[in-house]
């Protein structure tokens, strides 16, 4: 916690290693102080050949003054996240995650509360290949090129996934022949538009929905992102594509009335 680096990784940095795993661990408050362009990964930086597992990790409030307010990645890195949390990072570029020329995937990931200048949770650029699975992304906000995603010269295929409530910014956005991919997911109330270009045609195909996910919020606390019985992206809501987003079920019979999400991030803090 509250670790710092001048230009890359205010945690952690990893070169040119056998696949590293990394298990249960906590990155809170780090930062990189460089102003320039070689402010990468307030908590975490994968240089080339890097290659790294995080599994059921905590990131927050994590700044990167250029990319990957969490982490970032140079050409040639790889990385996984299974089952981790992001809340409240920031970064200029990438407010979660910034890879570049890098293989990622996020797996049953949470995102909350991203801000950045573009790419709001995560910003994916040259020749980046990223699979985002049953994962849940909730207000994350940036003025250009995508308040949840950017997808920069990259490949990226969604599944699973929820991307909600963004404050600012389309959901997703391509640019220089990037191209996103979805499959069973919801892409719904982004302030900046939700089944926007390029991904407009892919509303109503293949499982994609634009319906409140209906989360519990305040109902469970400890959970405020898992689902109402009546939520689309429930099991039974949606039997072709299962469970979408990170969460399961939690509540039901007592009617859902959404917390504002300042209180609910103040739950991580």
């Amino acid at each position: 916690t509250g670790y710092w680096c001048k230009k890359w990784g205010g945690a952690l940095r990893l070169g040119d290693i056998e696949p590293l795993s990394i298990e249960g661990c906590s990155f809170v408050e780090n930062y990189t102080l460089d102003g320039g362009l070689t402010s990468r990964g307030g908590a975490a930086y994968l240089s080339s050949q890097a290659t790294a597992i995080f599994d059921e990790c905590f990131f927050s409030g994590n700044q990167a003054h250029y990319l990957g307010g969490a982490i970032a990645t140079q050409s040639g890195a790889a990385f996984e996240a299974v089952d981790c949390a992001f809340y409240d990072n920031q970064g200029g570029v990438g407010g979660a995650i910034t890879t570049s020329g890098s293989e990622c995937v996020l797996t049953n990931c949470t995102f909350s509360g991203h801000t950045a200048d573009a790419g709001g949770t995560a910003y994916f650029t040259m020749g980046s290949t990223a699979t985002v699975e049953g994962c849940t992304i909730v207000e994350s906000s940036a003025p250009s090129n995508g308040g949840g995603f950017c997808c920069n010269g990259s490949s990226v295929t969604f599944s699973n996934t929820i991307v909600a409530f963004g404050t600012e910014g389309p959901a997703i956005y391509c640019r220089e022949g990037g191209t996103a991919t979805l499959v069973c997911c919801d892409i719904y109330g982004n302030a900046g538009g939700d089944w926007t270009y390029p991904i407009a045609d892919q509303l109503g195909l293949n499982g994609n929905i634009c319906e409140d996910p209906l989360f519990c919020g305040d109902q469970t606390p400890a959970t405020p992102y898992a689902l109402h019985t009546d939520s689309p992206c429930a099991p039974d809501g949606n039997p072709d594509c299962g469970l979408i987003g990170a969460w399961d079920v939690a509540c039901g019979a007592t009617p859902v009335e959404r917390a504002g999400w300042g209180a609910v991030k103040a739950l991580y803090r």
